[in-house]
């Protein structure tokens, strides 16, 4: 009898979740069809209101002439659609950097760590340098990111000698930003 009450309550659960699962699947993966429906019927329009004004265009020229936009007086012409192109390369991304933030930066390379690539992520942690000196706190952070940096050799410093790292960025931080 519990045999039964078990296969049972499997079938029903099987049974339910396969509902849930035909419920969401109904909704997202399937589509009315309207909107390209829709889409196709107005190019279709667009396509036969084209063919009949230029019918009509000895009449509208006259009146179309005087306006601002026709003679190219308009403030801004009306935007349109281009067709995509094909990106054969990515930009090159330049970041402007501020005087402070470029002194920090040349004083670490200055100091034998390469930096290239994780500018940003140098430049938060000065910004935590002057954070913890204001607050009065110790910062525990620079430890890590010179850890970081002699790991990822960034840096000829021998990992016992870590510290000379995070002095370099400490006192360069504090030369820079505080």
């Amino acid at each position: 009898m519990t045999f039964t009450r078990t296969r049972t309550a499997l079938v029903a659960a099987v049974l339910g979740f396969a509902a849930t699962l035909a419920a969401c699947g109904g909704v997202t993966v399937e589509g009315s069809g309207t909107a390209t429906e829709s889409a196709t019927t107005s190019v279709a329009r667009e396509s036969a209101t084209t063919g009949s004004s230029e019918a009509g265009a000895g009449s509208e020229a006259s009146r179309s002439s005087s306006s601002p936009r026709a003679s190219g007086g308009g403030s801004n012409p009306a935007p349109r659609d281009q067709p995509a192109e094909e990106v054969s390369e990515l930009p090159e991304f330049t970041v402007e950097r501020t005087p402070a933030e470029l002194d920090f930066l040349d004083g670490l390379r200055a100091g034998g760590v390469n930096v290239d690539g994780v500018e940003d992520q140098m430049i938060a942690a000065a910004n935590t340098v002057c954070r913890s000196r204001e607050e009065g706190v110790d910062n525990f952070t620079l430890d890590a990111i010179a850890g970081q940096l002699i790991a990822q050799g960034r840096t000829d410093v021998a990992e016992d000698q870590g510290a000379t790292i995070t002095e370099l960025i400490r006192s360069t931080a504090e030369r820079a930003y505080c």
